[in-house]
């Protein structure tokens, strides 16, 4: 899996974008997968930038596919406001995980 920012370095009140990407590259089809992406304290979801059906529910977003066949691929989008809180050069980690 993969996670890409729109951008790494922000000030507070910015929007940044994330992309994940995952794929199947076993030998088997993949059945109820999904991703998970936690969001740290000082970043603020933007409410319906999750693609793909992707639901937000307490700073955590969660998408899930049925299957995912060998060689096939899945890649997902989300949005975040950084708070004005931020200080600048503080490092804020953003996490996502396959479930």
């Amino acid at each position: 899996m993969s996670k890409v920012a729109s951008k790494t370095t922000v000030e507070g009140g910015e929007v940044i974008t994330y992309t994940l990407t995952y794929s199947n590259q076993g030998g088997t089809t993949i059945y109820n997968a999904g991703i998970q992406d936690y969001l740290p304290v000082g970043m603020t979801y933007v409410v319906g930038s999750a693609s793909g059906g992707g639901i937000y529910d307490s700073g955590q977003l969660t998408w899930t596919f049925p299957s995912l066949a060998p060689g096939d691929s899945v890649t997902e989008t989300y949005q975040t406001q950084v708070g004005l809180q931020v200080h600048t050069g503080e490092v804020m980690t953003n996490k996502a995980c396959l479930m």
